[in-house]
C-alpha cells in the first residue's frame, strides 16, 4: 500500500510536468514552507535557467527524549536548528533534483541526569551527594555540507510546486561536555571518569555523524 501511494504521488508529479502546455523557462521566485527531519522551516528559491537553481532556508524544532547508557539514564533536549543554502541542478529540466550546499549549524542536545542513589560514571561508582546533577551538552560541527536529491511537480498553471527530497546532512561526530556539581567537582578521579562517560555517549550517538533529511515542501512560484 505505501509503495502504490508512492508510486501514485511520483507518477502525478510526472504528469503534471509533461502536461504542461509551455515548457519554456522563465525566470521564477519560489517561497514556501518545508517539513523534514531538520525541522519545520521555509525556503526561498530562484530559478536562473533550466537547468540551475539556489535556494536559502531554515528550520527550526525542539523536543525531548530518553537516553540510556550503561551508566547513567539522562533526560535529552535535542534542538534541531539550522540555515543554509543549495545548489540545485535540474538535469531534465523538470522532475529530478539533484541539490549540494551547506548549512550553519546549531544542532545540538543538552542531558541532564540526577542520581537518586549510587551512580556509575565512567566505570566508577560514586554516591550520588558525590557525583550530583550531572549535566552536558552535545554539539556538532558549525559547518555541515548537504547532499540531496528530490522529486517535484508543478500544478494550477505551474504556480504551486509540490515535491519531496532525501540526502544527509554531513554534521561531524558528536561532541560531548560533561560535568557534575556535586562533593567531587573538580577532583581528578571524578573528572577522568566524565571523560570516560563523555566518550561512551559520543560513541552511542555517533550515527548523528551523517544526519538522514527527509522533507516535503510547497513552493509558490511567482
Amino acid at each position: 500500500m505505501k509503495l502504490r501511494f508512492v508510486s501514485i504521488i511520483v507518477f502525478a508529479m510526472m504528469g503534471a510536468n509533461l502536461a504542461a502546455a509551455d515548457d519554456t523557462w522563465r525566470p521564477d521566485i519560489t517561497v514556501g514552507p518545508t517539513f523534514s527531519t531538520l525541522g519545520i522551516g521555509a525556503d526561498v528559491g530562484v530559478r536562473l535557467n533550466d537547468y540551475i537553481g539556489l535556494r536559502v532556508g531554515g528550520n527550526y524544532l525542539s523536543f525531548d527524549f530518553d537516553v540510556n547508557t550503561t551508566d547513567l539514564n539522562y533526560t535529552a533536549d535535542l534542538t534541531l536548528a539550522s540555515i543554509g543554502g543549495t545548489l540545485d541542478i535540474y538535469p531534465f529540466k523538470r522532475v529530478l533534483r539533484l541539490s549540494a550546499g551547506f548549512r550553519y549549524n546549531g544542532n545540538s542536545i543538552d542531558f541532564t541526569a540526577t542520581p537518586n542513589g549510587s551512580v556509575t560514571i565512567g566505570g566508577t561508582t560514586f554516591a550520588a551527594a558525590d557525583a550530583g546533577n550531572v549535566s552536558g551538552e552535545l554539539d556538532f560541527n558549525k559547518f555541515a555540507p548537504y547532499l540531496g536529491v528530490g522529486l517535484e511537480g508543478r500544478f494550477f498553471d505551474d504556480k504551486f510546486i509540490l515535491g519531496t527530497e532525501a540526502g544527509v546532512l554531513f554534521q561531524g561526530r558528536p561532541r560531548f561536555d560533561l560535568r557534575g556539581d556535586g562533593a567531587l567537582a573538580g577532583d581528578p578521579t571524578f573528572e577522568a571518569s566524565l571523560r570516560q562517560e563523555e566518550a561512551a555517549v559520543e560513541d552511542d550517538l555517533s550515527f548523528f555523524r551523517y544526519y538522514p533529511v527527509v522533507a516535503i515542501y510547497a513552493m509558490l512560484r511567482f
